[in-house]
């Protein structure tokens, strides 16, 4: 494994090696290429294709959604909400994928602590077209600017999301 700077982990991927049975084969690049940095937060289907998706926190202050793919790299990223959205001093700490709005399209909330605040921050992203509010895709156009709430209240606890 590489040193991938501060807040930045190389994601570790292992599989039995077809040869014994004991041993171990990386195959991280097989499954991200050359994106294979960033602390895994998530998993869920974004695009709605049957495929799961990883949602990967860079950073410490960044999501990138990397879609599931039938070629190498197996996991491409697709969808990124950068940091200057957030305040300044946003720590991502936690990632909940799922319709908030009932409209068939996955959403995305994140909760994080500002200004090394002791208190939890939620925001929401809204899906739209297999995108997100605010979210610019890695080659393509961004997404809708009010499509994302910063709720007006903090939360002394992570908040617990059931269905």
């Amino acid at each position: 494994m590489h040193h991938c700077g501060p807040g930045l982990t190389p994601l570790p991927f292992l599989k039995p090696r077809e040869s014994s049975a004991f041993a171990l084969q990386d195959v991280t690049a097989e499954l991200f290429g050359t994106e294979n940095y960033g602390r895994v937060a998530a998993f869920g289907d974004f695009y709605a294709d049957k495929q799961t998706d990883m949602f990967i926190i860079r950073g410490q202050s960044e999501l990138v959604i990397f879609l599931a793919d039938s070629k190498t790299p197996y996991f491409k990223p697709k969808i990124n909400i950068t940091k200057d959205i957030f305040p300044r001093d946003t720590v991502l700490t936690s990632v909940v994928p799922g319709d908030y709005d009932g409209d068939s399209q996955m959403d995305v909330l994140l909760t994080a602590q500002i200004s090394k605040s002791k208190m939890t921050t939620v925001f929401i992203f809204w899906g739209n077209n297999h995108t997100l509010g605010t979210a610019s895709t890695v080659n393509g156009c961004g997404g809708d600017m009010s499509g994302w709430l910063m709720l007006n209240k903090t939360f002394t606890d992570q908040p617990l999301v059931m269905e």
